[in-house]
């Protein structure tokens, strides 16, 4: 079904022996039902002598179908030169149409009424929610109109008569040249979602823009939404069927799993999101603390815990301990009430204990990983209890170092393992954006 949407103005119906807009509109796009909107002048055009539906009327039988009208009129409508009022209203009757019609395409004259309903029409064409199409139509003499025409004392029928839009059959209308600007609007608006990594809110933005953007970026951005979500071989998969071969660091299950995970951690500081930065740091501490065990002091934690059946969660074996007696002699130190016992969780905690132990060479690295466990120990525990504003500054009160401090402590632990962060590793999620831009065809 084909709708049209239409203020009425005053060259409507008929205007220098041709077409006004919504007239030509419904002659040449196959036009089912008008909804014509009407202020208080138009309106009172229509009740002396029904000149817009009459003309109406005359179309629907030289076309030999019927089109059926519905008049939206605004009486109280007197400030018709303002803009803001329209785009709530007619967004609102937009709804409305969609509801009763919802498979219709809906066509928008943005050609007749004030230059406030037309610039209304256009912005909601551009952010559309629904299939709009907005139409020109371009004047016969291709300037203007003159509005030479009495319309207070107008003759409908001999105006029909004298209409050579009858005979000549010239198609004046064509879709709005200025969506094309308007939807360069649009990818600005998906651009700037993109550099501030919402890729929820740019494919929020994408679904309403239809073939507007290719194909190939609409796949991308869903990878990338894809890799914020710790789904990063199915990122992988996308970026490499366009040729973005190394879109992660590290593409290793064992190593992904890290470094996607500490990058993800990183994205919360960029995003102003400190309260989920400070929740997110336990299980990277301890995947961390473990690869560090693993690469750096050749102790695989593995080869000493048991796996709950149930929970699937590791626990501590103290019998399996026993052949390292300085670590089982530290923990139990470090627990000496009893904390440290058979079965007690993996922790970022015992785990320090650990590294202290086995670190005999580089005291400033130890340093850095007790700052760490201090972090977790200080301001986590409030942001995973407490219902409390979090920001860099509570941050750094409670910890002595900001964010990204922390992320860069985090980086030499990262150093020590048998992972060898490139240069511009802090940069991955920045990289994979500058590509989507490129994709969206706007220069980054």
């Amino acid at each position: 079904m084909n709708i049209l949407f239409s203020p009425i103005g005053m060259t409507d119906p008929i205007s220098t022996f041709h077409d006004g807009a919504m007239l030509h509109i419904c002659r040449y796009y196959d036009i089912d039902k008008v909804y014509m909107y009407m202020s208080k002048e138009i309106a009172e055009f229509q009740k002396k002598d029904s000149r817009y539906t009459y003309c109406l009327e005359k179309l629907s039988q030289k076309m030999g179908k019927k089109i059926e009208y519905e008049l939206i009129i605004r009486e109280e409508l007197e400030n018709v030169h303002l803009f803001d009022p329209f785009i709530d209203e007619f967004r609102g009757i937009m709804r409305d149409i969609h509801t009763l019609c919802p498979d219709a395409n809906i066509y928008l004259n943005v050609s007749s009424g004030t230059p406030g309903m037309k610039s209304a029409l256009q912005v909601l064409a551009a952010f559309r929610e629904f299939n709009y199409i907005p139409i020109q139509v371009a004047t016969p003499e291709k300037k203007s109109n003159p509005h030479v025409e009495e319309k207070v004392n107008y003759n409908s029928d001999e105006q029909w008569e004298c209409n050579e839009d009858n005979d000549e059959k010239i198609n004046r209308c064509s879709v709005s040249s200025n969506v094309n600007f308007l939807n360069e609007i649009k990818k600005q608006m998906l651009s700037e979602l993109i550099m501030k990594y919402d890729y929820v809110g740019a494919i929020s933005l994408v679904d309403k823009m239809g073939d507007e953007v290719s194909e190939e970026f609409k796949e991308l951005l869903k990878g990338a939404e894809k890799r914020s979500k710790l789904y990063y071989k199915d990122t992988y998969t996308i970026f490499k069927k366009y040729g973005y071969n190394e879109v992660l660091p590290f593409v290793q299950s064992d190593i992904a799993k890290i470094t996607e995970y500490f990058l993800l951690t990183e994205l919360r500081i960029k995003k102003g999101e400190y309260a989920d930065f400070l929740r997110s740091i336990t299980p990277l501490f301890v995947i961390l603390f473990e690869k560090l065990l693993k690469d750096r002091y050749k102790f695989d934690i593995n080869e000493y815990v048991k796996i709950d059946k149930k929970t699937k969660v590791r626990k501590w074996d103290r019998s399996l301990l026993k052949e390292k007696e300085e670590l089982l002699h530290a923990l139990d130190a470090k627990y000496a009430n009893g904390g440290f016992r058979d079965e007690s969780e993996v922790s970022s905690d015992n785990l320090l204990v650990i590294i202290e132990e086995m670190e005999k060479e580089d005291i400033n690295f130890k340093n850095v990983c007790v700052d760490l466990r201090k972090v977790e120990r200080k301001a986590r525990n409030y942001a995973a209890h407490e219902v409390l504003p979090i920001d860099d500054v509570f941050i750094k009160k409670n910890t002595d170092f900001t964010a990204e401090e922390i992320i860069l402590k985090i980086s030499k632990v990262m150093n020590k393992t048998n992972i060898s962060l490139p240069k511009d590793f802090l940069d991955s999620y920045d990289n994979m954006n500058g590509i989507l831009v490129e994709a969206l065809g706007i220069k980054a």
